[in-house]
């Protein structure tokens, strides 16, 4: 996770290195995120307890915008965070420091505290619901080879296993699947 270096506050050591949402920023404490924040764990909210600025105000929800890329966004201290992440903190008092924290149910919009759970890179990678971009068979696992077969690959720790060709794309994705289910322990499904 990239993001511009900012100043580290005064308190900390000028050697460690912060960026601007990447997990080598502290968390702020437990204490201090109940001081601001009431969590609603029935819709997996932030509720503000003061009113810090003219938006926001006492009693209001935050974290309702999100990024493009799902998530959303709070600044606490002249810090942003991810809102799950803090959620996590308040939940169970611990940073996850550079561990995932993965959506069970693949929704980033879902910060209930039962939908959360800690992952390492490989295990959030396998939550995927969908292709990547420059996927063009439309269907995760499954790609078009020269000949106009379709082959079936799935990644266990950085690693492809290779799961055969196939005359159609469903037979290569039915592949994936079965194997997805055997090998991903975070897979979702």
């Amino acid at each position: 996770m990239g993001g511009r270096n900012i100043a580290p506050p005064s308190s900390v050591s000028p050697r460690r290195t912060y960026r601007v949402l990447g997990m080598s920023v502290p968390l702020p404490t437990k204490r201090r995120l109940e001081e601001l924040f009431l969590y609603d764990k029935d819709n997996g909210f932030l509720i503000r307890k003061i009113t810090v600025c003219s938006r926001g105000l006492s009693g209001s929800v935050v974290g309702k915008s999100f990024q493009a890329s799902g998530y959303s966004l709070v600044q606490v201290d002249g810090h942003q965070y991810w809102l799950h992440r803090l959620i996590w903190r308040i939940c169970y008092g611990r940073d996850p420091k550079e561990k995932c924290i993965d959506h069970i149910d693949g929704n980033r919009r879902n910060n209930k505290i039962e939908n959360l759970r800690l992952a390492n890179k490989s295990q959030n990678g396998q939550n995927r619901f969908g292709p990547n971009k420059n996927n063009y068979s439309g269907l995760i696992g499954v790609y078009r080879t020269k000949s106009e077969r379709f082959c079936s690959k799935i990644k266990i720790n950085r690693k492809s296993i290779w799961l055969g060709t196939y005359d159609t794309e469903i037979d290569a994705h039915r592949s994936y699947l079965a194997a997805k289910r055997k090998l991903h322990e975070f897979n979702g499904m």
